[in-house]
């Protein structure tokens, strides 16, 4: 009986055309997920930089602190406001925000501000939809939902990894980081079907 219920419910998710759209979000805004900065972020200020090592580490830290404050903030203000409009807007701010930090240069006050900004819109994503999801299945299918969600989320992750990898090798941080600012956009897009 349970497991009936259980593919009902995968089932039920599966044919649910907000919860493909949302998971699709979170899949081609993967780009930005915080798997991938930590790899090329340090290595890019202190490499291509002359960044020293310490502020080079230091600088996920302040995305981390971006990171906590965000979804917080946005995640208030999506209740208050529009789910779906904030994350748009958080989709927009996470572009703008990746691209300025892939041309920013050395220049450390306006990278701190830039890191916090970055931290807080690329993390805000995950918490928004999420609760897109909550919002778009049954109580009874929410389990399915998001094993599915995150599933389908974190198997880009190796697709992005490797993508970026490659474009940091040939093409440089810049183009890499560009290429996952357009990311968030590719995302935006996703949201208007």
């Amino acid at each position: 009986v349970k497991f009936t219920r259980s593919i009902q419910s995968y089932k039920a998710v599966l044919t649910n055309r907000n919860f493909i759209l949302i998971a699709l979000v979170f899949m081609v805004g993967g780009a930005g997920r915080g798997e991938i900065t930590p790899v090329y972020l340090p290595w890019h200020l202190e490499r291509d930089l002359g960044i020293h090592v310490a502020f080079a580490v230091g600088a996920l830290s302040i995305i981390q602190f971006g990171g906590l404050a965000g979804p917080i903030v946005v995640g208030w203000i999506s209740d208050k406001t529009s789910r779906i409009g904030v994350l748009r807007a958080s989709l927009v701010l996470s572009a703008i925000a990746t691209w300025f930090l892939a041309w920013i240069g050395a220049d450390i006050l306006t990278m701190v501000v830039t890191l916090l900004i970055y931290g807080a819109f690329t993390h805000s994503r995950g918490t928004l939809t999420q609760a897109l999801i909550a919002d778009s299945v049954n109580s009874d299918e929410q389990a399915a939902a998001f094993s599915l969600y995150f599933f389908l989320g974190f198997f880009s992750v190796p697709f992005w990894a490797l993508m970026t990898g490659y474009l940091m090798d040939t093409a440089g941080f810049g183009v890499a980081f560009s290429v996952m600012g357009v990311s968030y956009l590719v995302a935006l897009i996703v949201m208007m079907f």
